[in-house]
């Protein structure tokens, strides 16, 4: 995070009204020379403000609404660490818009006016940002926009279709169109915006069946996406010079790395600027040609203007002013786990005596090299790392922290079905700080069950008693079935739960050796894949009534595969064939088993023990399935 945002988010003294001398180029409605925005919050009311030409605009930590700004044409705009929210930026011919560490709320992000240039006559590039409701409207045309982001976040919203000029294949992921390392979540991704992309994750995302004209494409496109959320991925393909593949493991780092708030679609962060907010264009200077002195102006500061009345269908902002409360109450008990492969949530919580950092036990042994950092950035160090039997939970001992969070002792007497709860977490990894209320709908001797809608990045998260402000649970996303064994493939809509193990039911910690632990989270990673990989086979022969040989890569299943078709490929008897296929079945039910058997003996720990007998269960599903059709669909091949 940058300097400025950090002071944001830390408290910065902004200026005073005294300090504010009258009639500041900012208060104009005609912007005829450079301006620059010191650190603060300014509302334009829905006031037009006209930015001639030739100028610099400096945004610089600041929260800007309600404002309609027409450039004139070789405006350049710099935002950093900036909040936009409703508003319009309209650029013309050679306008530019350079932005880092900023969000965009419903901002609408326009070129204007005929382009008289041949591509790329608006510039916009975007670092380490975030967007909701609102993009660049559709369609983004390459004769109009030139369009880099890198790192950013795009919160549901409909991408636009790309309108290429002549060669997409010079025109899509080149210097001036591209969106690299960025994240995009509950978005609708066409083709043409799609080949765009570079290294970029997609979360719960959908993919329009309608393809696009690549014939003029001067050489092949290539898109490796990585998919997030819960949900099978789409299938690869391609589409004349574009290739598009999908891949759910080894995600690239994705996305803004700031610590901001999204919730219902509004943008905010820990800290906003503190005082009323300025008001923008509210002297009509056009008249006097710009003349800033005179008895007219305003000549105190801007006073804060009423709150604006929500437009149809908007929430009201309690909602966001609660998690804004929640988040600043908690700003030092928040935390981000990351490692190389992914992140998840954790916080910091008093039991007892004691003070300790708290997490899923699958967070932990699903990440490399795990690292436990606040929302400021600072590293939290624990020591006596431990497991909860019985529970999902892994708990490391602090130092004495300030006013950390409280855990509730007697879930079961002290809380309640339909109680309202609220769960604080890191969006899918993202390290975006995001709320997300519910209710309790159920409690038993271990867990609590909530309706709260979290998504996988917030396991980890504390979920809140809102009448108590207690920690009632450790939230969990869990995806109960993976594999159908009716259809041998993966259902189309995964059976989720969404529940909080309870702390207060823990009766035994088990201490974690860092080695042997390792050891154990690698053996178990293993069986995993092994699973995943055997119900993708299961899911190509119901799919395909055959076996894609080149689908299937892991060694286990790879050398029965191999084996098999080298025999189909002999010149065998019927009765060779026939103990071909048996002796293939039986190669591939042992795979279901040999290393679910070899195991289990190793896996001292309660959390992998449990987690074993989860796979023990689908693979009996497997191996089920594979006595039932598996030569049924092959023999067509």
């Amino acid at each position: 995070m940058k300097a400025i945002l950090t002071a944001l988010a830390a408290g910065v003294s902004l200026l005073s009204a005294a300090e504010i001398p009258a009639a500041e180029p900012w208060q104009n409605t005609f912007w005829k020379e450079d301006v620059t925005l010191p650190a603060g919050t300014y509302r334009a009311k829905g006031h037009k403000i006209d930015v001639l030409g030739d100028h610099q605009i400096v945004v610089q930590g600041c929260v800007m609404e309600e404002a309609r700004f027409e450039n004139l044409g070789g405006v350049s705009w710099r935002i950093n660490s900036s909040l936009l929210r409703n508003l319009s930026l309209w650029c013309k011919l050679r306008d530019s818009v350079t932005a880092m560490d900023s969000l965009f709320e419903n901002a609408e992000l326009k070129k204007v006016g005929v382009a008289n240039a041949e591509r790329w006559s608006s510039q916009w590039s975007f670092e380490n940002c975030v967007f909701a409701t609102t993009f660049v409207p559709a369609p983004l045309t390459v004769r109009g926009y030139s369009v880099r982001a890198t790192h950013c976040t795009f919160h549901n919203l409909k991408m636009p279709e790309i309108e290429y000029l002549s060669d997409p294949a010079g025109e899509a992921q080149s210097e001036q169109l591209h969106f690299a390392n960025c994240r995009f979540v509950g978005c609708e991704i066409p083709e043409t915006l799609l080949a765009t992309t570079i290294s970029c994750v997609f979360e719960d995302c959908q993919f329009p069946a309608k393809r696009a004209d690549w014939s003029k494409a001067s050489h092949a496109i290539s898109v490796a996406a990585g998919i997030a959320g819960h949900g099978p991925a789409p299938n690869d393909y391609a589409n004349g010079n574009l290739t598009v593949t999908f891949k759910t493991r080894d995600l690239p780092a994705a996305g803004c790395t700031l610590a901001y708030t999204h919730v219902d679609g509004h943008l905010g962060l820990p800290q906003s600027p503190a005082g009323p907010p300025f008001v923008m264009g509210v002297i009509d200077n056009k008249k006097t040609g710009g003349t800033l002195a005179g008895p007219t102006p305003v000549t105190s500061a801007p006073v804060a203007t009423p709150a604006a009345k929500p437009t149809p269908g908007s929430k009201p902002p309690g909602d966001l002013a609660m998690l804004g409360d929640l988040v600043k109450a908690n700003h030092s008990n928040l935390v981000f786990v990351s490692g190389t492969n992914g992140a998840g949530s954790g916080f910091i919580a008093k039991m007892g005596a004691a003070d300790y950092l708290i997490t899923n036990a699958h967070v932990v042994t699903a990440l490399k090299g795990p690292a436990f950092k606040k929302l400021d950035g600072s590293q939290v160090q624990g020591t006596a790392p431990v497991l909860a039997v019985d529970h999902d939970i892994f708990r490391m001992t602090l130092a004495p922290v300030e006013k950390p969070l409280e855990v509730m002792d007697h879930v079961d007497a002290n809380a309640a079905i339909g109680d309202e709860i609220i769960v604080l977490g890191n969006a899918e990894g993202a390290g975006v700080v995001n709320g997300i209320k519910g209710k309790i709908v159920g409690i038993g001797p271990n867990l609590v069950e909530v309706d709260a809608p979290f998504v996988p990045g917030n396991s980890g998260s504390p979920i809140i008693h809102l009448k108590t402000g207690q920690v009632i649970g450790v939230a969990t996303y869990a995806i109960i079935k993976r594999y159908d064994a009716a259809t041998m493939r993966a259902p189309k809509t995964p059976v989720v739960r969404r529940f909080g193990y309870r702390l207060d039911s823990v009766k035994t910690w088990q201490p974690v050796n860092s080695e042997l632990f390792v050891a154990q989270a690698t053996e178990m990673e293993s069986i995993e894949k092994l699973t995943e990989d055997l119900g993708k086979l299961l899911s190509d022969v119901a799919q395909h009534h055959s076996i894609t040989r080149e689908l299937h890569t892991n060694p286990v299943i790879k050398r029965p595969i191999d084996l098999w078709f080298a025999d189909r490929e002999r010149q065998l008897s019927p009765s060779d064939r026939a103990m071909s296929e048996q002796n293939f079945a039986a190669r591939l039910k042992s795979a279901c088993i040999s290393d679910l058997a070899a195991a289990r003996p190793t896996l001292t720990y309660d959390y992998f023990q449990r987690k074993l007998t989860d796979e023990e269960r689908y693979r009996e599903s497997i191996a089920s399935a594979l006595d039932k059709m598996l030569f049924l669909k092959t023999t067509g091949h």
